[in-house]
């Protein structure tokens, strides 16, 4: 009886590749980070592993059909959806972070560039069979967080990678990670309470004086990070040999209910200045900072702080207004010159991505 696979079936899991190295053999030259699998986050989801040949079709005179196809560059893309719990993943985005060993406070700095990393794909078949892939010479190239009232905190991650490696017990072969025959067999366990709605604030400097405060009846928050990732490629190979971490957007936006505490920050900071009533010609003075805050709660592992840097108005919407059935709410979009995240831990050897007790 044919028998389907299921998510269930499936371990998604990544190590990080050593700091000077791209696209390391799994079996060649594995990463000194091989068996300390780390997870992205929890109610994680492989969305999609995309492959293309990028092949041609080669022609000749007097005949309409090709006579010969040609390969080309191979690319391979990724992405993942997960609720935030751990940090692990902001090494794949961000870097290396500051360490205050006194606090036990990381700083990722959106100025570095990210670590490459290899994802584990594992399929454990219902007849006992195991098929493992390993896409090597992973990076992230556009990063999203999200947050809603009555939702998780949600960051979705899409990347590209230099080349992949299958092996499958059905082919009798041996398995690249983890037991022979069984594979990894378990999906590490996050032992972190997920992050939600309720456990977030919204902080900006609404007044243009500098200072920041909590935001009021804030219903999204939405942060999105465009590292603008290209793979270079080489004569003598149609594999990346190297990833280019280009220029950084940011942009933040978000939505709130109209208040009698907060009526028309936003909208005259889209003018301009918080003391201006009409659009100006110039908005030099329309800077701002900000702050989104995460704070998961007493005895927990990990609070976040992320910090918003020059932010700069790009658009702003009322909606609803004159409909009896619904409140009014704003819509504000901004970009960002500098997002960075700051995390408070318990946990002293987070600086070592080798370490895998917290995954």
């Amino acid at each position: 009886m044919t028998r389907t696979a299921t998510g269930a079936q499936a371990n998604f899991l990544f190590i990080m590749e050593d700091d000077v190295t791209f696209n390391q053999h799994p079996e060649d030259d594995p990463p000194d980070d091989e068996g300390n699998w780390k997870v992205f986050g929890t109610d994680e989801s492989f969305d999609s592993q995309d492959r293309d040949n990028n092949v041609d079709r080669l022609y000749r005179p007097f005949d309409r059909r090709a006579f010969e196809f040609l390969e080309g560059v191979f690319d391979g893309s990724w992405s993942t959806t997960f609720t935030l719990t751990n940090a692990w993943w902001l090494w794949t985005v961000y870097g290396e972070p500051d360490v205050d060993g006194d606090t036990y406070t990381f700083t990722h700095e959106s100025g570095r560039s990210p670590r490459s990393m290899q994802i584990i794909e594992e399929i454990n078949y219902p007849d006992g069979e195991v098929e493992q892939t390993i896409y090597t010479g992973a990076v992230v190239s556009s990063m999203d967080a999200d947050v809603a009232v009555g939702d998780p905190f949600e960051i979705s991650l899409d990347g590209a990678y230099a080349t992949e490696h299958n092996r499958s017990t059905a082919e009798g072969e041996s398995l690249i990670y983890g037991d022979p025959s069984d594979g990894i067999a378990t999906q590490p366990d996050t032992n972190i309470r997920a992050l939600h709605f309720a456990n977030s604030e919204l902080l900006t400097d609404i007044d243009g004086d500098g200072s920041v405060e909590s935001r009021s009846l804030i219903q999204d928050v939405s942060l999105s990070h465009d590292g603008n990732v290209e793979m270079e490629n080489e004569i003598g190979t149609r594999f990346a040999v190297a990833p280019s971490f280009l220029n950084f957007d940011f942009d933040v936006s978000f939505t709130r209910i109209v208040n009698t505490d907060e009526k028309t920050g936003d909208k005259r900071a889209m003018y301009g200045a918080p003391d201006v009533n009409t659009p100006q010609e110039s908005l030099d003075d329309a800077d701002v900072e900000g702050e989104v805050v995460v704070t998961p709660g007493s005895g927990e592992l990990y609070d976040y702080n992320v910090q918003l840097e020059g932010t700069f108005p790009d658009s702003f919407s009322r909606n609803n207004v004159a409909d009896p059935e619904s409140v009014i709410e704003e819509d504000i979009d901004r970009f960002v010159t500098e997002i960075d995240w700051v995390v408070e831990t318990d946990v002293d050897d987070l600086d070592d991505p080798t370490n895998s007790t917290f995954v």
